[in-house]
């Protein structure tokens, strides 16, 4: 499974994964799907679902 996190304010990031069933393309390499994300982002990126909300405690 594929996780990515979205800074959304401060020290709160969005969690956010890929969903399978959003996405089923089928690719031959790890270069292929490479390719495929960095030239379609905007595609590849409808397909994440949000998991839910992290926040982090920065202790001084």
């Amino acid at each position: 499974m594929i996780y990515k996190l979205q800074a959304i304010s401060g020290n709160r990031y969005k969690l956010l994964y890929l969903a399978k069933d959003h996405f089923d393309k089928q690719f031959k390499s790890a270069d292929e799907f490479r390719e495929f994300v960095e030239n379609n982002q905007k595609e590849f990126n409808k397909t994440f679902i949000t998991e839910g909300i992290l926040s982090r405690k920065i202790e001084k």
